[in-house]
């Protein structure tokens, strides 16, 4: 396992900060003023392809739909998580809430805010 003292949570902090980059960029990807200008729409779904890695079976409507559907994603939109540990060093899983998460996603049911890790 990496470990990094440059955070107090190591790998969790930089997990926290990878989503914060995603949300804030999927949603300038999905403004309006990317999507119905076509100086940046064209641009963008044409590069998208190689960005991402795509089913051959994917097509140019796919990455819109995905793009519409992650709009959410920097405004609460998308829960994002990780699995509830015992302490900051992510070594262990904190087998209690960690079931519960994983009986919300197994079932389909809502996440429970308590095993939501920030």
């Amino acid at each position: 396992m990496r470990y990094s003292s440059a955070t107090p949570r190591s790998d969790l902090d930089r997990v926290m900060n990878q989503r914060r980059f995603i949300g804030e960029m999927v949603s300038q990807m999905a403004s309006p003023s990317t999507f119905l200008n076509p100086f940046r729409a064209v641009p963008l779904l044409a590069e998208a392809p190689d960005a991402l890695t795509i089913d051959d079976d994917d097509h140019l409507h796919h990455l819109v739909k995905l793009a519409w559907a992650m709009r959410g994603i920097s405004s609460g939109g998308v829960v994002s998580t990780t699995m509830p540990t015992t302490s900051a060093s992510a070594e262990y899983w904190d087998d209690e809430l960690s079931g519960a998460l994983l009986d919300a996603l197994r079932n389909d049911t809502e996440i429970p805010e308590n095993v939501i890790v920030e």
